[in-house]
């Protein structure tokens, strides 16, 4: 049985007086459910599976989430690595043909590795994996990217996040200007920090 760790049902909002909406320009709502990690349950990631979600729990985004740690893919070498690459472009292929959004989650939490609480730890790697995965699906337009999930930790700052962003956003709008979702200090909860400091 497929193990999935969270569960979306909200109106993503991306700024203080714009609402996230379709290609018509009405408000749209994403209702979804996130992978956990690929490295181990990345056999879930097919037609039969997603189309079960999409059709019988009514959701419309799925969130493709690769680990960097934990033998995630920033652990991993070779053909490893490069399978965990396929798997989110495979759940990216079969999430269009569903007519569903996706979301790459760049999952770092540092639950094994505390240095991976920063972004900046995985930060070449991650340059990296954005500009090649967002060169390769350039076209699409129902991929969001997730350029960290959940910074944390005391020694994690909102400054350490907007360097991060600062340094992979650029890569993903050489290729396209799909909707960036960027994390910050806390577990994605440190909101006072970013509207003191926001990015440009």
């Amino acid at each position: 049985e497929a193990q999935w760790d969270i569960i979306y049902d909200y109106e993503e909002i991306i700024d203080n007086d714009e609402d996230l909406v379709d290609e018509n320009g009405e408000k749209f709502q994403l209702i979804g459910i996130s992978t956990h990690g690929l490295q181990w349950f990345g056999q879930y990631v097919n037609f039969t599976t997603i189309d079960a979600l999409h059709n019988e729990f009514g959701i419309n985004v799925l969130r493709l989430s690769l680990y960097t740690s934990e033998g995630g893919y920033c652990e991993s070498e070779g053909s490893r690595k490069e399978n965990l690459y396929q798997t989110v472009c495979e759940g990216i292929r079969i999430a269009t043909e569903l007519d569903m959004y996706v979301i790459v989650d760049w999952h770092m939490v540092g639950a094994e590795d505390p240095n991976d609480k920063n972004p900046l730890y995985y930060k070449d790697e991650a340059i990296d994996f954005f500009s090649r995965i967002s060169k390769e699906f350039k076209d699409y337009d129902n991929v969001m990217y997730e350029i960290m999930n959940e910074p944390n930790g005391n020694a994690v700052k909102w400054s350490h996040c907007k360097e991060y962003a600062n340094l992979v956003i650029p890569k993903i709008r050489e290729n396209t200007d799909a909707i960036i979702l960027v994390g910050n200090p806390n577990w994605t909860a440190n909101l006072n920090a970013v509207m003191a400091d926001p990015l440009e």
